[in-house]
């Protein structure tokens, strides 16, 4: 019996047409796989999440960028969103190439998260880190995505990434 991510995953495919294929990735939030449509073989990726608040928050981060005509922020693709089911908490978008800007799962809507300043420091600290030179890039993306009332607090070079 498949697990029960992968199930609700399988479960919105056959109600849309769809055949799941390869795993794209899995992470603390949900698990994503590519879908093909039956009649078309035009691909998507399906994202089932663990969580109703995660799958909440990336959905409507999607709802505010499709409503906004966003397809790229400072030149990095932002997969678009495609359609979702509340019940079963799947959102399928289309699927891009890098550049891009991917998860929304972790993100705070409307208003930064209200972390202290010494946990601020610290998580900019390790970013700086890992981003090294697209710091500043990444700084960037995150002050455009605020201007939809998105707060992207997740940010790893597997979620934002250039060529």
């Amino acid at each position: 019996m498949p697990e029960p991510l992968f199930q609700r995953l399988l479960q919105y495919a056959s109600q849309h047409g769809l055949r799941v294929a390869e795993k794209l990735g899995s992470g603390i939030h949900g698990l994503v796989h590519i879908a093909f449509n039956e009649g078309s073989l035009d691909e998507s990726a399906i994202k089932a999440h663990l969580e109703q608040e995660t799958y909440r928050k990336e959905r409507d981060a999607y709802i505010r960028l499709r409503a906004a005509s966003v397809h790229q922020i400072q030149g990095l693709h932002v997969p678009q969103l495609l359609s979702f089911d509340d019940e079963l908490e799947v959102i399928e978008m289309g699927i891009v190439s890098k550049p891009y800007l991917l998860d929304f799962a972790g993100i705070s809507l409307d208003h930064p998260t209200n972390f202290s300043e010494e946990l601020w420091r610290e998580w900019e600290t390790q970013k700086r880190e890992q981003f090294g030179h697209y710091w500043a890039m990444v700084q960037k993306v995150r002050d455009d995505l605020e201007i939809y009332g998105i707060y992207l607090n997740d940010v790893s070079p597997s979620n934002i990434a250039w060529e």
